[in-house]
């Protein structure tokens, strides 16, 4: 449940794509606001539940931007 979302310390990445069937921009904002840890998020405009597949350069391009933000320490 969202009362679990403060017990995550670590950085997080949400990844969404706009027109995703079976989640929400609302979920997105609730779980970056929600974790206690930073976080950042992404949606992918057009995009439906998989952008991993359907904009995988995309995606990479953000979990690099983010890996490399975070993973020094940021």
């Amino acid at each position: 449940g969202q009362w679990m979302l403060r017990s995550i310390h670590c950085p997080v990445l949400v990844l969404q794509g706009e027109r995703d069937e079976y989640g929400t921009e609302a979920q997105v904002r609730a779980i970056t606001a929600g974790v206690a840890g930073p976080a950042c998020a992404q949606l992918f405009p057009g995009v439906g539940h998989v952008p991993h597949r359907d904009v995988a350069d995309g995606v990479i391009r953000v979990c690099a931007e983010f890996l490399h933000e975070y993973a020094a320490g940021g």
